[in-house]
């Protein structure tokens, strides 16, 4: 068996995130699929009710 060619290329990945973070967004997250890259703008949603330790750490320091 032959390896199968990424569809995307490390390179590829960094130079989109930094395309993302130069436009000014945060980037949340992003999602590799077979033929597209999503990337998602802002932070993870927290589902409700669950304490992370950042959000702990936020709630502390008064930070949004």
């Amino acid at each position: 068996m032959t390896r199968r060619q990424p569809s995307f290329t490390q390179a590829e990945l960094t130079r989109a995130l930094k395309a993302a973070q130069k436009a000014g967004l945060t980037v949340g997250r992003f999602v590799l699929e077979p033929t597209k890259l999503t990337v998602f703008s802002g932070e993870p949603p927290v589902p409700k009710g669950e304490v992370t330790p950042l959000t702990e750490w936020r709630a502390r320091r008064g930070s949004r």
